[in-house]
């Protein structure tokens, strides 16, 4: 049986600032705080390999992360973020282009094809879901750890629940009722085929 020891980036300035930074973003004093409490906690897993978004958010947490653990760490852009549309992306949040965007994509987003620029859209995130959890699967560790962003991991969850079947109204909702925060923990069980989501966003660490 393999584990997958999800943990979201530590809190940014993309997160509390008033732009959006996409894979550009840094941690702030609060989120390498986050992070390093973290790290004493996963000191205490078998952790064999951590697996890193290359984001720079992610690249600092698993940076501070690698410090403590001491285990190899290979980058990824399986585990990035969702891409956002242009009109999304070092604006401020409250532009009327983004806020249209953000609008126009929330209507739509379960609509098969839909695309309102040049985002990632549903069937994208749920192919790169399908290949994150495929590459876990064939990997020889059975304890990894993987850092990775929130949005994302839902996508993430919502696939494990549902799998090829997961559908854009599916999706949606995990998107709307579920949260995680800055170094919330998720933590994945693959057993051959089948997968147990075991925890969401445990944060009592911190």
């Amino acid at each position: 049986m393999k584990t997958v020891y999800f943990i979201r980036h530590g809190k940014s300035d993309s997160n509390l600032g008033p732009i959006r930074k996409g894979g550009n973003s840094s941690l702030i004093k609060e989120g390498e705080d986050q992070v390093s409490t973290s790290a004493l906690l996963l000191k205490n897993i078998p952790i064999e390999i951590t697996i890193s978004s290359t984001f720079n958010q992610a690249r600092q947490t698993t940076e501070i992360i690698s410090k403590e653990i001491g285990v190899d760490v290979e980058y990824s852009d399986l585990f990035v973020e969702r891409k956002r549309p242009s009109e999304q992306l070092n604006v401020e949040k409250n532009d009327p282009a983004s806020i249209e965007a953000e609008r126009v994509i929330r209507n739509n987003f379960y609509k098969e094809g839909f695309r309102f620029s040049d985002e990632e859209n549903f069937s994208d995130l749920k192919n790169r879901a399908k290949e994150a959890i495929e590459f876990l699967k064939n990997r020889k560790e059975s304890d990894i750890l993987v850092v990775t962003h929130g949005f994302f991991m839902r996508i993430v969850a919502a696939y494990v629940i549902f799998g090829d079947k997961l559908r854009g109204e599916e999706c949606e909702r995990f998107i709307q009722a579920l949260r995680m925060n800055n170094c919330g923990i998720n933590v994945l069980t693959i057993d051959g085929e089948e997968m147990i989501l075991k925890s969401w966003n445990n944060y009592l660490h911190l």
